[in-house]
């Protein structure tokens, strides 16, 4: 073999080589950039149904107050699925009461614990 075409077998190598890698960058770029959007769409979902829980704990707290009262339903918590969730209550001094709402759940695909709390003024005149 000559030097000519040794050269030029190392030139089709090499740019063979930058081809490969430059397709690789791509792909790795792309599969991480869709496990981000993945992780992103996960995590809304779990706020969705975490905020749909505070919901009906809220109501859980708002029924409890109205037929047991303040003292009865201090706090409480609830084991809704694959989640845990709870409310506190507080009476200001207007005679008005805070409900304290906490709904914790885990990501399964991430393992990241989604904490969301929810402060709710709850005015006394609404009881009746």
């Amino acid at each position: 073999m000559d030097n000519k075409s040794l050269m030029r077998g190392a030139y089709i190598f090499l740019s063979a080589l930058i081809v490969f890698l430059g397709i690789v960058y791509i792909v790795m770029n792309t599969l991480r950039h869709n496990e981000t959007e993945l992780d992103r769409i996960s995590n809304s979902h779990l706020k969705f149904q975490s905020l749909l829980d505070a919901r009906s704990i809220l109501e859980m707290a708002r029924l409890c107050l109205q037929k047991y009262g303040v003292q009865a339903c201090d706090f409480d918590e609830f084991m809704l699925g694959d989640s845990l969730g709870g409310y506190h209550l507080m009476e200001d001094k207007n005679g008005d009461y805070w409900i304290d709402i906490y709904v914790e759940r885990k990501n399964l695909r991430t393992s990241q614990i989604l904490r969301n709390r929810i402060k709710v003024l709850w005015e006394s005149k609404n009881d009746q």
